[in-house]
């Protein structure tokens, strides 16, 4: 289907995906259909004759990412809080796949009870949804590379007994230049 969505309107204007074009936008947007679409818009706009190979599929990833991140992307993100944000910054650290709410609040320092205003918020947006019992997955393919480009930095409490907390989460990423300019930081040190 995936495959099709690409190649029949193209071949309507005489146009042919090459069979490794059509395999790399596949693999790359994990099928999903507005991701096929930008893909195939951009693949024809940056395609100079009758066919659209490997080359151009190449060419033009990197603007497909910056429009997904700005755009599709960037959308989702701004709907959650920042306690939301950390509960996605969780799960997107066990990757893109169905994971157990315990693991995702385990990851976050807390029990699945202390973050279960954070998760039901971002199933009532559309964000993730519960896909069996006691797990949570994305509700789009490719959001949890998103979440990993987000740069944060975290101010530290400490209470009389020594012990830290968290505080004044603030997120950086745009002025690093973007998720897309920094690609999968994973840390740095002050």
């Amino acid at each position: 289907a995936a495959r099709d969505a690409l190649q029949l309107p193209a071949r309507t204007e005489g146009v042919h995906f090459s069979e490794d074009a059509l395999d790399a936008i596949a693999s790359r947007t994990s099928r999903y259909p507005y991701f096929l679409q930008v893909y195939g818009k951009h693949a024809w706009d940056a395609a100079t004759g009758s066919s659209i190979g490997l080359g151009d599929v190449e060419a033009v990833t990197p603007d497909v990412n910056a429009e997904l991140d700005e755009g599709f992307f960037y959308a989702r993100w701004e709907k959650a809080t920042n306690k939301e944000r950390e509960y996605l910054s969780a799960m997107a650290a066990g990757g893109d796949n169905p994971q157990q709410t315990r693991e995702v609040a385990e990851r976050m320092g807390r029990q699945p009870s202390d973050v279960s205003v954070q998760r039901d918020g971002l199933i009532k947006k559309g964000l993730i949804y519960a896909s069996d019992h006691g797990l949570v997955d994305f509700t789009a393919p490719l959001f949890a590379d998103y979440v990993r480009q987000r740069v944060w930095s975290i101010g530290l409490n400490i209470g009389p007994g020594g012990e830290a907390s968290a505080a004044s989460l603030i997120e950086h990423t745009a002025e690093l230049g973007g998720g897309s300019q920094l690609g999968n930081v994973s840390a740095f040190g002050i």
